[in-house]
């Protein structure tokens, strides 16, 4: 039975949309935004500080992440640092130690090497190391952290941490103290030296 006439015209009205719509290019649809609260996105930014801090450093900032003292070290040499040799005292800690300190004022930053000072047990005693400075009173040298020695007969190296600003150092010395260190030295026992030249 051949197609009524209104039918087909009614079907070619359509077939106009349904072919415009088949030829579109099909983009798929864009997600709906969620919303964050604002405690998320306040970490998310504090993450993305911290994380840039750690990957790039202003010029005279120094890393956050731990770096090995051997490196520090080893950096700390190629730039203005100073170095120095230990003196041993005789000290039972270790008579024959030796070594050196390099330390860089620009930086407030150095390591200590020693060979020869001997392992100590941390529930007897530590090592503890004393900046002397031109700038401060003699008596009251600054405090750069309290460190053990695990085992004899090999190197040893240890970053310096100071407690205060150094600006002009004389004489670095390390002292054996009780566990935790003090906050001032009765110096009876130092177990190595080393002075700034003048």
């Amino acid at each position: 039975e051949p197609l009524p006439a209104d039918l087909r015209l009614r079907i070619e009205a359509d077939a106009v949309h349904v072919l415009a719509a088949q030829r579109a290019p099909r983009t798929a649809p864009r997600p709906t935004p969620r919303r964050r609260s604002r405690g998320l996105a306040l970490a998310g930014w504090l993450a993305a500080a911290g994380l840039a801090a750690l990957l790039w450093l202003g010029p005279g900032l120094e890393p956050l992440v731990e770096v090995e003292p051997e490196m520090l070290r080893a950096d700390l040499l190629a730039t203005d640092a100073i170095s120095l040799a230990w003196q041993a005292t005789g000290d039972a800690a270790g008579p024959e130690a030796s070594g050196d300190v390099v330390w860089s004022n620009a930086r407030q930053a150095g390591v200590m090497r020693f060979r020869g000072l001997a392992a100590n047990d941390p529930g007897v005693y530590q090592y503890q190391l004393w900046i002397f400075d031109e700038a401060r009173d003699e008596r009251y040298p600054i405090d750069g952290g309290v460190f053990d020695v695990v085992r004899d007969g090999e190197d040893v190296f240890v970053a310096i941490d100071p407690r205060l600003p150094v600006r002009s150092p004389t004489l670095f010395a390390v002292t054996v103290e009780k566990p935790g260190g003090v906050v001032v030295s009765s110096r009876e026992r130092i177990a190595v030296l080393a002075s700034v030249e003048s």
